[in-house]
């Protein structure tokens, strides 16, 4: 005896469906190729719209194809087209240029808005490491072997004469001779930075607490440097030599 189908179950096609709702996806993938090659200009005002319609019916029929388990060709087309469709209707289409101008002009400032109060704290505990490395520094020279380490600082300490310090900066008599001195002076400034920041971030975890501490101390390295008359002198230019008047 054959068993009767119930009467709430109703017949199903792949063909039916397909007919019915195929014109839909050819416009559909028609748009977005016009869409992908030329970009939104290549529409009209209707067609503009009609996109996120479009769109809503493949995912539509998409849904359908999933619950009824249709052959997977048509399955692998429709879940490609509202792909396609999402990143171009509903993604951000921009070039490069101005990904990178908006990340300067807009991203950037807000993200350093988000930590204006952290900033600002760190910038007051920097001062006022410096002002006190200042007022210590040039009442005291010797204060200075406090704040800076020997290795850092490389000869360039209160006893340092002018034409010494012109001299490491590549100027002077000296300055030909001492530019490898310079280099290395460089990499070991900027391998120097990279550590304070890596020990900031790391130091965070005790409430901040040696994170401020460490900041406070490289204010008090900074100011030292330039806390003496000899350094200050050593960024001006020397005198010129007035040449001689021919008689």
């Amino acid at each position: 005896m054959e068993t009767a189908r119930p009467a709430d179950a109703p017949g199903f096609s792949t063909s039916r469906f397909r007919a019915e709702r195929e014109a839909d996806w050819i416009a559909f993938d028609t748009l977005l190729g016009r869409l992908e090659t030329r970009g939104a200009k290549a529409l009209s005002s209707d067609e503009l719209l009609q996109l996120p319609i479009l769109y809503r019916a493949t995912l539509s029929s998409l849904s359908i194809a999933r619950a009824t388990m249709l052959d997977k060709a048509l399955l692998d087309h429709l879940e490609g087209l509202a792909m396609r469709g999402y990143f171009l209707i509903y993604g951000v289409r921009e070039t490069r240029l101005s990904r990178l101008r908006r990340f300067f002009l807009y991203d950037w400032p807000a993200a350093v808005r988000a930590v204006w109060k952290e900033t600002l704290i760190i910038a007051l505990i920097i001062t006022l490491g410096a002002l006190t490395s200042w007022s210590l520094v040039a009442h005291n020279p010797e204060w200075y072997y406090n704040f800076v380490p020997e290795e850092m600082a490389g000869g360039r300490d209160p006893r340092a004469t002018v034409e010494f310090l012109r001299s490491t900066l590549g100027h002077g008599k000296a300055g030909g001779e001492d530019q490898g001195a310079l280099h290395v002076f460089a990499t070991f400034l900027f391998t120097h930075n990279s550590r304070v920041s890596i020990m900031s971030f790391a130091l965070g975890f005790a409430f901040g607490v040696p994170t401020m501490m460490l900041e406070y101390y490289q204010g008090c390295g900074l100011a030292a440097r330039s806390s003496f008359p000899a350094p200050a002198r050593a960024f001006r230019p020397p005198p010129r030599q007035a040449a001689p008047r021919a008689r």
